[in-house]
């Protein structure tokens, strides 16, 4: 069972993209397991670009994220 929340995971990944949640658009939160881990997967959108997020669902810690302009 992951020790952080959703809405802490869906603070974490904001804070980290200097974002607001009323700024963004399309959320989607998934707690997922990887490699034995508990991670939460967080993708949405702002301004035209796509935001995607694995964050540790024990640590807190952000594994990987990404940022990708959309056409």
């Amino acid at each position: 069972e992951a020790l952080i929340t959703k809405g802490q995971a869906k603070a974490i990944a904001l804070e980290h993209a200097k974002l607001k949640e009323s700024d963004i658009k399309n959320y989607h939160i998934e707690l997922d397991k990887d490699n034995g881990h508990l991670e939460y997967d967080i993708e949405f959108n702002y301004n035209g670009a796509e935001y995607d997020y694995e964050i540790d669902a024990d640590t807190g810690e952000i594994r990987s994220h990404s940022k990708d302009i959309e056409d």
